[in-house]
């Protein structure tokens, strides 16, 4: 049961974020106040559910939807004041999951789910609205990661727990503390340097690595800075240029960074890595650097975290026999349907109007992909689930590539981390329904197609009559 101290934080959170949507409110077209009405309708479901794990007594998960919500939307607020503190907005997010760990540390997954899903929601609504939602939300999913894989790895010797699942915490802080240095020393509006917020930011980055190899027991930490150090050193130069292979050069340094940080940590090293390159694109966001080199920092640390939170789904839910993998015809059916969904759902949301956004459209895309995943692991088994969260991750790299703008991918990207941000916390809830008889199943894949095709006949309807009224 969260203490009543939690619940006097979540309090304060929650009342100061409902100040600022409401003052907000104008500004950001009514979204801010959405998400704070989302999140306390989400939270009461949760007091009315029955015992199962993840809404037990004390109601964790909904305390960690209104945990990250409220902070996400304070940040919201600090990051608008042109003052020292504008730096505090970036750090409201980050300090979601590390106050799940400080006040629940003997079982912080419930909690840190519900932070998850209030990354998701505020990443899919706030959008633009503010510069740094798109690397703030990439470091925060990450730090997620890396909390909860902390538990899933193997306690070095000589290292005490506290220490050990206390790393990655401290290590987001010396990437966010790079940023805060670089924003207190800018006095210039158009920002700071590229050339010294890289070194800067590579700098702390490398001591807060120094840090886990020394105190925490990470004996692997300063060969993934090297890495990350090289790897966005590369993305840099080779996203300098302006001709169409250097974005797709860039991208396959951060599959490279991948592949080396894997090779020696897993998926804690790989949490670790998605953390440092987010916080570097945070850093990055404020730079003078072009705009399709910071582009390519943030699709590289997009790619390291969803990659990170499907390692974490993957040890949540370790697959019996067989195992999924593209052999497996619901796996494959799911890998494609998710690339053709979450290609739609873009374009759905890119076509809307640029001029008045609706806000309709985000909450419909978001609800799809999230109930995507976890709907066929109900019908399919855990291995479908798991082929359409690689399918999102595929369709969030191959917009990047292919789209003709960045506002593609930057539309499918809180698509695929809704799906992720979902599929860990609930699949546990459906995996056993996969086992029913196939007719039972049958129905229900033809009840949610009946729900998808009379949505699509509204929305189509309803377009046809706002272009002849207009």
């Amino acid at each position: 049961m969260m203490s009543a101290l939690a619940w006097v934080i979540i309090g304060l959170c929650y009342a100061g974020a409902l100040a600022v949507a409401s003052r907000e409110r104008a500004r950001s077209g009514g979204a801010m106040l959405l998400i704070w009405v989302l999140i306390l309708a989400a939270f009461g479901i949760t007091l009315f559910s029955e015992p199962e794990p993840f809404f037990q007594s004390g109601s964790q998960l909904g305390w960690g939807l209104l945990l990250g919500t409220g902070l996400w939307l304070i940040g919201r607020y600090f990051a608008s004041l042109p003052n020292a503190l504008s730096p505090l907005g970036a750090l409201c997010p980050l300090a979601a999951p590390a106050l799940v760990l400080a006040l629940s540390p003997g079982n912080p997954f419930p909690a840190l789910w519900g932070v998850l899903i209030s990354i998701a929601i505020c990443w899919s609504l706030l959008k633009e609205d503010w510069q740094e939602t798109l690397p703030l939300a990439v470091s925060a999913g990450a730090l997620c990661a890396a909390i909860g894989l902390a538990y899933h790895t193997a306690l070095p010797a000589d290292v005490s727990k506290i220490m050990w699942r206390w790393g990655a915490p401290a290590f987001a802080l010396s990437g966010w503390l790079a940023y805060a240095l670089l924003q207190w020393s800018s006095k210039s509006t158009e920002g700071y340097a590229w050339r010294l917020a890289h070194p800067v930011t590579l700098g702390l980055l490398t001591a807060g690595a120094l840090y886990l190899q020394m105190f925490v027991g990470v004996s692997f930490a300063l060969w993934l800075a090297l890495i990350w150090v090289a790897g966005a050193t590369l993305i840099a130069g080779f996203s300098a240029g302006r001709g169409a292979l250097h974005p797709r050069v860039s991208l396959l340094v951060a599959v490279g960074v991948y592949a080396g940080v894997f090779a020696l940590g897993m998926g804690y090293g790989l949490a670790l890595a998605a953390l440092a390159m987010g916080l570097y694109a945070v850093a990055m966001v404020r730079s003078s650097a072009q705009d399709h080199v910071k582009e390519a920092y943030a699709a590289g640390a997009t790619l390291l975290m969803l990659a990170s939170l499907f390692r974490l789904y993957t040890v949540t839910y370790p697959l019996r026999a067989p195992r999924a993998d593209l052999y497996t015809h619901y796996v494959l059916l799911s890998f494609i349907g998710a690339l053709v969904v979450l290609a739609i759902l873009a374009e759905w949301l890119r076509s809307d109007s640029e001029e008045k956004p609706r806000l309709y459209p985000t909450l419909t895309a978001g609800f799809w992909s999230a109930a995507a995943p976890v709907a066929l692991s109900a019908i399919f088994g855990v291995r479908a689930g798991a082929g359409w969260l690689g399918g999102a991750l595929a369709a969030t790299m191959a917009a990047y590539l292919f789209a003709g703008s960045s506002r593609m991918w930057r539309l499918v990207a809180p698509l695929a981390f809704c799906g992720l941000a979902a599929a860990i916390p609930f699949t546990s809830l459906v995996e056993a329904y996969a086992d029913l008889p196939r007719l039972t199943r049958a129905y229900w894949m033809g009840g949610l197609g009946v729900v998808l095709i009379a949505q699509l006949i509204l929305h189509n309807a309803f377009s046809r009559k706002t272009i002849s009224d207009s």
